[in-house]
């Protein structure tokens, strides 16, 4: 259960809130460290952005992982993220495809049905189900 004081239950960073959808990332993320790669930590590196949104955007990220229980049992992460710029770092630039693909996926763009399922087969299923659903993720690392 997520706690209700760290997140804004919206796909916006608040101030001081981390959002909901960053808050299922770094769940998914933390997850597939202590599976996979236990005793190591994934960094988050974002495009840099030099409005004050970065700045809220990581302070709401800091908030739950550093002032919440929920984010201090996150072992499988760094709680302080990196920003980048996109145009200097291939690994920020793969994120926009395969969010495209996803979503034409779900928009009911059949000629792409092959790419999803490439992407989908990629994806990280967690060994451990959270209440009846599976913990699911992208694994690029494979």
């Amino acid at each position: 259960m997520l706690p209700a004081s760290a997140i804004a239950l919206t796909d916006r960073s608040p101030k001081g809130l981390c959002s909901i959808l960053l808050a299922y990332i770094i769940e998914r993320v933390n997850s597939f460290m202590l599976e996979n790669h236990p005793g190591q930590s994934a960094q988050f590196i974002f495009p840099s952005d030099s409005s004050a949104g970065a700045s809220e955007f990581c302070s709401g990220m800091m908030n739950l992982i550093y002032k919440t229980p929920y984010g201090r049992g996150f072992h499988g992460v760094l709680g302080t993220p990196l920003f980048a710029p996109a145009p200097y770092s291939p690994g920020l630039q793969t994120a926009d495809p395969f969010a495209y693909i996803i979503n034409q996926h779900h928009a009911g763009r059949i000629a792409l049905k092959d790419f999803f399922d490439e992407v989908e087969s990629m994806q990280f299923i967690s060994a451990f189900q959270q209440d009846e659903f599976e913990l699911k993720g992208m694994n690029l690392l494979s």
